[in-house]
């Protein structure tokens, strides 16, 4: 990370960072949200000590995946997730990078946008013992 910031790069910028579980959307984000949703703390770390707090809960944007060439409406799976709704969805789900977000003071009260489901709803979901 150190040596993309030196080339230039933004810790602004916004791109894709997966493919939704069920209907392999594309989902783009800062980098918060794409090192909480892959679970990396140093990074995280790293990343939320150099970033503006308004950065720690930028929306993801999620849109159809051209390349899947599936028939049938688009659906949003994960649209509008925060960072921290990032890390509770993810394969890769680790209580530290929720433990760093809550210490940013993420916002914690946000609800998935289609459900109104709040942060325990999705870990009751997705997070699992492991």
């Amino acid at each position: 990370m150190k040596a993309l910031v030196a080339a230039g790069c933004k810790l602004s910028e916004v791109g894709h960072i997966c493919l939704s579980r069920r209907r392999n959307n594309s989902v783009a984000s800062n980098v918060i949200g794409a090192a909480a949703y892959w679970g990396h703390k140093e990074l995280l770390q790293y990343l939320v000590e150099r970033v503006d707090a308004g950065l720690i809960d930028v929306k993801a944007m999620e849109s159809a995946d051209r390349q899947q060439g599936k028939a049938g409406p688009y659906k949003a799976e994960m649209n509008e997730y925060t960072p921290l709704q990032l890390a509770l969805v993810s394969p890769k789900a680790d209580l530290g990078v929720v433990k760093i977000l809550f210490g940013k003071e993420a916002d914690h009260m946000v609800k998935e946008a289609s459900t109104s489901n709040n942060i325990l709803h999705l870990a009751a979901r997705f997070c699992t013992n492991q």
